[in-house]
């Protein structure tokens, strides 16, 4: 932008609405964000005992015991943690930070037991783009020990774990290098030795479907694989380890994310993130039994739950879903194949996953972003990452709720907090979410007939506006204020400042699916930080898939040209696995019939 004196003029006989959005790597003012309260100003009112456990845990466990649960971290700072189940204290933990000399050393989403009947127990841990499994062993009193690891297939990147009673290991492979490579299950004998492999080619000229969450029944004859891409699970005949082989595809929703069997494995009960439903799956037939559909009436229709996890009770008489975006544990009863809510019970900020104690009497569950901001840092200094321990995203830390089962009356109370804390209870009927939002800046619908909308990339509210008088931001904040940046605050004080809007994004790769999608869906949450710390995934959060252009292209340009020597025929569009179940706002401007113009968004 010119440094100039002279302010920047439009003009139009026309009421138009300009936005102008800071966007970067801290998107949260401290004057008008509370301890308690998110970037998106939903707030957070965690019940129960909450302790640190690293950063951006993804993953929880029961031991075969049920004496302690074990956390997988995908963060900057990745660890194993062991968690007492009866306090929720962090017992054993075991560090997998990466450094020059293991850049890609990590963990990613998957952890299971080997079968065995204890004081010991062995654990697998996947690592993702360092191409091994992490083997430790786990004592009778909580501590946690790597013993070895297993290397994979080179390109391999194992994610989602399960094992069976033989004691064969089943590998999810979710991330390939390129994207001419697909995704893949590897099973492993009790040696660590790869005894087989399934490719899935099938779909979309073979690009990766990204198959994240695994299970496997007891037997070894059947495993199911849930692909993040595709919106299905994938039914593996797996009786000759050796030679696993496609059943079937089972449709279920956008993102299943969450695969749980019931302890007779007669029912597998499946996360749809982006759907915001839960499937049933009866492992006899292979088909759909039910869903249960999370619906909120202020909230018109829209995607955003987002159910990413869920946990059943010893009884099988609940089932327990981790809500990422509700910043809630659904509680759920379960009557045969039907699924009825019940109450919802706060957490921490984007809870990932949850489990019941053996006894039925206490949740555990893992919250991504934990309790807390913890922005702005001053020592914040651009471009230094890990070097760097005031980077946001070097300062997450995220916790484990212990919560004590709540008796009716408390999940009642528990519930209308949650409602409260996302804007979807009381205080909000009556009103849809967009109405509210236009009379808060004194605009009505209709009245509008052209929107301009500008993004800054890296930089936050405060920094630069944090100086206009009428707005509310914090003055001391500012970097680069009205002498550096005339025309911006030309454009914010002469049409709509939009002071209070809430942008959550940590950084680009998840700045921009906020920014142009009003989420970043639980893709973009697991593998931001992962990709940031230099552990090797590939940046693919705008518009890309592993390099491959979602929205495909022609084989020639408008003028004749054409687009690609290396693909003279252009590529086929395919679905982009970083893309929220609402769309673009650009698919929300085309569905409405109205004309708009894009000058560089993906």
């Amino acid at each position: 932008m010119r440094k100039s004196a002279k302010p920047l003029y439009l003009h139009s006989n026309a009421l138009w609405i300009l936005m102008v959005v800071a966007l970067g790597t801290v998107l949260m003012s401290g004057t008008l964000i509370a301890q308690n309260q998110i970037a998106t100003g939903k707030k957070i009112t965690p019940a129960g005992f909450n302790g640190e456990i690293a950063s951006l845990p993804m993953n929880i466990i029961l031991s075969p015991d049920g004496k302690f649960a074990i956390t997988s971290d995908m963060g900057f700072h990745q660890e194993l943690s062991s968690i007492d189940t009866g306090t929720g204290q962090t017992i054993g933990e075991v560090q997998f930070e990466n450094t020059s000399g293991a850049p890609h050393n990590g963990l990613y989403y998957g952890v299971a037991f080997a079968p065995g009947s204890g004081p010991d127990y062995t654990l697998y841990a996947a690592q993702g783009e360092n191409q091994t499994i992490a083997v430790l062993s786990l004592s009778s009193t909580g501590d946690l020990t790597v013993v070895s690891s297993i290397a994979t297939r080179a390109g391999d990147f194992p994610s989602g774990l399960a094992t069976d009673k033989n004691g064969y290991l089943y590998v999810a492979n979710n991330d390939p290098d390129t994207f001419i490579v697909p995704g893949s299950v590897a099973i492993y004998n009790p040696n660590g030795n790869e005894v087989g492999r399934y490719n899935f080619t099938a779909s979309y000229g073979g690009t990766p479907n990204f198959p994240l969450a695994i299970v496997t029944l007891q037997d070894g004859s059947k495993t199911y694989v849930a692909s993040q891409r595709d919106g299905a699970v994938y039914v593996l005949n797996t009786a000759d380890p050796t030679n696993p082989t496609l059943e079937m595809t089972i449709p279920t929703g956008a993102h299943p994310t969450g695969l749980l069997f019931n302890q007779s494995q007669s029912l597998l009960y499946v996360a749809n993130a982006h759907s915001d439903s839960i499937s049933v799956v009866s492992t006899s037939t292979d088909s759909v039994l039910s869903t249960l559909q999370f619906q909120f009436s202020a909230l018109n229709g829209l995607y955003g739950a987002t159910p990413i996890a869920v946990g059943l009770s010893p009884d099988q008489n609940t089932l327990y879903a981790a809500m990422a975006d509700l910043n809630a544990i659904a509680v759920i009863d379960v009557n045969g194949s039907g699924l009825t809510v019940r109450g919802y019970i706060p957490v921490g900020w984007y809870p990932t996953g949850v489990v019941v104690s053996p006894d039925g009497q206490r949740l555990l569950a893992t919250n991504a972003k934990g309790v807390q901001t913890r922005i702005p840092s001053t020592g914040y200094v651009q471009w230094q990452f890990n070097d760097n321990p005031w980077y946001d995203l070097n300062t997450i830390i995220g916790t484990i709720s212990l919560i004590p089962m709540p008796t009716q009356s408390e999940l009642a109370a528990f519930t209308n907090q949650v409602l409260q804390n996302n804007a979807i209870g009381a205080a909000s009927a009556g009103a849809g979410p967009n109405d509210r939002r236009l009379a808060g800046i004194g605009l009505k619908a209709g009245k509008i007939t052209h929107v301009i909308y500008i993004v800054k990339e890296n930089r936050t509210y405060d920094q630069v506006l944090g100086d206009i008088p009428q707005g509310n931001g914090d003055p001391s904040l500012v970097l680069f204020g009205q002498t550096v940046t005339p025309s911006l605050h030309a454009l914010a004080q002469r049409f709509v400042l939009l002071d209070n809007f809430f942008d959550a994004g940590e950084a680009s790769g998840d700045g921009w699916p906020w920014s142009t999608q009003s989420m970043a869906n639980e893709y973009v949450i697991k593998n931001l930080p992962y990709n940031y710390s230099g552990r090797g995934r590939n940046y693919d959060f705008e518009g890309q898939d592993n390099g491959y252009p979602a929205g495909g292209f022609p084989p020639q340009d408008p003028y004749g040209n054409q687009n690609s020597q290396q693909f003279p025929n252009g590529l086929p569009a395919i679905p982009d696995v970083a893309e929220a179940p609402g769309h673009h706002i650009w698919d929300a401007v085309q569905k409405a019939g109205l004309s708009y113009r894009n000058y560089g968004f993906y």
